[in-house]
C-alpha cells in the first residue's frame, strides 16, 4: 500500500471520530435540555443511586430504629431504649408505619423525588419559566436530606409541598388535610409550613389593604 493510499483512510478515521464526537455532544445537549425542563430528574438520578449504593448516614439510625420499633410494637407513646427514653409521637406519626412497610431508605428516596416534582409544579405556576433555576437548585438540594439521613423530614417536605400545590390549584380542603398530614409526618416540616402560611396570609392582607392616596 502506497503512502498516498493511506491518506484517504486516515481522513476517514478522523472524520468518523469527529462525527462520533458531534453525536455525543448532540446527545449531551438534548439530555441537558430535558433536565432543564424537568429538574426533578436530577433528584431522581441521585436518589436512586443513593438508594442502591446505600451509604451510611448520620441520622439514619433514628429512622431505622423507629421503623423497626413499629414492626415489633406497633403504635406506642413512649420508648425507653433510646438514650433516656423519648416521646415517640413527637418524632413522627406517619413515618414509622411507612418505614416499617417500605423501608426507611425507600421512603426517603420516594419522598425526595416527590418533593422535587411538586416543587417544580409549584414554582412555574407562581413565578413563570424563570423559576427553572430555583427548581434546579431545589432538585439538587433535595438530595441533601438523603445524604444526611433526614428521611422523616424529607417525607414531611413532600407532604407539605403537596399541600401548597393543592392550595395553589384551588383545593382548600385537600390543602388543609395535607397540611395536617405534614405535621404528622414531620413536626419540623409542619412548623416550616405554618411559617409559610403566616407569611402568605400577611401578603394576602397587604394586597387587600387599600392604597393610601
Amino acid at each position: 500500500m502506497s503512502f498516498d493510499e493511506t491518506i484517504p483512510r486516515a481522513d476517514g478515521v478522523r472524520g468518523l471520530i469527529a462525527l462520533r464526537g458531534q453525536s455525543a455532544l448532540a446527545v449531551a445537549g438534548r439530555g441537558l435540555r430535558v433536565v432543564v425542563r424537568h429538574p426533578w430528574l436530577i433528584t431522581a438520578t441521585f436518589a436512586i443511586a443513593f438508594g442502591l449504593l446505600a451509604p451510611r448516614t448520620g441520622d439514619e439510625a433514628a429512622a431505622y430504629f423507629r421503623a423497626h420499633l413499629f414492626q415489633r410494637e406497633g403504635f406506642a407513646l413512649w420508648d425507653a431504649q433510646w438514650y433516656g427514653g423519648h416521646n415517640l409521637p413527637g418524632y413522627s406519626i406517619l413515618f414509622p408505619p411507612l418505614g416499617a412497610a417500605l423501608g426507611e431508605r425507600v421512603v426517603g428516596v420516594l419522598s425526595s423525588i416527590a418533593a422535587a416534582v411538586l416543587f417544580e409544579r409549584l414554582l412555574p405556576e407562581r413565578f413563570g419559566t424563570g423559576a427553572r433555576v430555583g427548581a434546579i437548585a431545589f432538585a439538587i438540594g433535595a438530595v441533601a436530606n438523603l445524604a444526611a439521613g433526614r428521611v422523616t423530614f424529607a417525607l414531611g417536605v413532600a407532604v407539605g409541598l403537596a399541600a401548597l400545590v393543592a392550595l395553589r390549584r384551588g383545593h382548600p380542603l385537600w390543602a388543609a388535610g395535607l397540611a395536617a398530614a405534614t405535621a404528622l409526618a414531620s413536626p419540623v416540616a409542619g412548623m416550616f409550613l405554618a411559617l409559610a402560611a403566616v407569611a402568605a396570609f400577611a401578603v394576602y392582607l397587604g394586597d387587600r389593604r387599600p392604597a393610601r392616596g
